[in-house]
């Protein structure tokens, strides 16, 4: 099988975090998708404006004018133990996001996992079948 190439990142080292980067931190333990917004409010310190859904997560990672620095890293503790259309969706979220930045923006976005979560966020992804 020939994976989609993914813009999500499996491997810390590979970002090389440096004390300029914006880091927000996500824990495991977000089972619901009201948990992970919750988090991403703290982490990311999102804007009252953020309307808790995946319209506005999406508008608020391609907009991050609330932080000064360039680059933000968001820092998976875990796969987010969500259910798979909800997980399904914030990855692609993540994923359009990130890529939506160019380098010569204001800010450059990444989002981290652990190396053993790559297999099973590709196989997500190339599931193609009903919700």
């Amino acid at each position: 099988m020939s994976y989609k190439p993914t813009s999500l990142i499996f491997d810390l080292d590979l970002v090389s975090i440096r004390s300029e980067d914006y880091v927000a931190r996500i824990p495991a333990s977000l089972n619901t998708r009201e948990k992970l917004f919750d988090a991403l409010i703290q982490q990311l310190k999102l804007p009252a404006y953020f309307g808790e859904n995946w319209d506005a997560l999406s508008e608020c990672l391609r907009d991050l004018s609330w932080i000064k620095t360039k680059r933000v890293i968001i820092v998976h503790s875990d796969l987010p133990p969500l259910d798979r259309h909800v997980l399904k969706t914030y990855l692609d979220v993540l994923e359009e996001c990130i890529t939506d930045w160019k380098p010569e923006e204001d800010h450059e976005l990444f989002a981290v996992f652990p190396a053993y979560t790559r297999e099973m966020i590709l196989l997500l992804r190339e599931d193609q079948s009903p919700q």
